[in-house]
């Protein structure tokens, strides 16, 4: 979903698949600074947000700034070998291109970002909300360099260890310099896709002995669901960033993936919450 100033965009679509983005009226109040807020579903949306930059800066001469809760890409932040693309870097030089006053993101997933895109300031997650643990706990150390300043309680983390046939993660080994055992903790991280590394981290912490055991993440996609999460972890923490335009009424009657979020929201084990404010 795009919005300009607050007000949804819905461009045009043409029988020959392309698209259009015109006739801003006075709803939109244009002036001179304005907020293009891209909360991402598709990157087909990418031309969208060009065009409306465009039509705003080149047709009317004022200064746009884009807000991009979540930053697509942002874990495509490296090239690894020569027949994979660097899908951040050539987004950010179409962003660059378009020369925005500013291209804001929250909890953005490495500095990378940063390095690439003019202009780009990252927000960074309110953790206050983890005073309520006992020990806070990162699933890598790139995590716990990231977040450990923003908590006060204590901190630890955890190293994937890989199978080196496959590649896959086959468990994680503690990293701390205190015994984790029946703390309440939580994990924190920037996101969460299909859930399988934070449901292998929950059992090799369940299997040391800790209390109960939580889970935050700022970007949830749950792309396979939370079911699975829901059994290792008493609650789930997210943001409103994947959630914010969703009527979860009408996507529990879609899948029953859907369903179960809907109804752990309802009973508190899912808790969205705005992404600038805290729980």
């Amino acid at each position: 979903m795009i919005k300009l100033n607050g007000v949804e965009v819905n461009p045009t679509i043409f029988p020959d698949g392309t698209s259009q983005v015109w006739q801003l009226t006075d709803d939109y109040s244009l002036h001179g600074s304005n907020v293009i807020r891209w909360d991402f579903e598709s990157e087909s949306e990418l031309i969208h947000v060009i065009q409306l930059h465009d039509l705003i800066a080149l047709g009317f001469g004022h200064k746009v700034e884009l807000l991009m809760p979540y930053l697509p890409y942002a874990r495509q932040d490296k090239s690894y070998c020569n027949n994979e693309t660097f899908a951040l870097r050539t987004f950010a030089q179409i962003l660059n291109s378009c020369h925005f006053e500013t291209v804001t993101s929250y909890d953005a997933h490495s500095d990378t970002a940063g390095l690439l895109i003019d202009r780009f300031i990252n927000v960074p997650p309110n953790l206050s909300f983890t005073d309520e643990y006992g020990l806070v706990c990162f699933p890598d150390a790139g995590a716990m360099k990231r977040y450990a300043g923003s908590v006060s309680k204590p901190v630890f983390y955890a190293d994937k260890v890989r199978d080196q046939e496959t590649g896959w993660i086959t468990h994680y080994k503690i990293v701390s310099d205190f015994q984790p055992t029946d703390h309440d903790i939580i994990v924190v991280d920037d996101l969460c896709d299909g859930g399988m590394t934070f449901n292998i981290l929950a059992d090799d912490l369940h299997e040391i002995g800790v209390g109960r055991l939580d889970l935050y993440v700022t970007h949830g996609l749950f792309s396979k669901g939370i079911g699975e999460l829901l059994k290792k972890y008493n609650r789930i923490i997210t943001t409103d960033t994947r959630f914010s335009n969703l009527d979860l009424d009408v996507a529990a009657q879609q899948s029953s993936q859907w369903r179960l979020i809907r109804d752990s929201v309802n009973d508190g084990r899912l808790v969205i919450k705005d992404h600038f404010g805290t729980v």
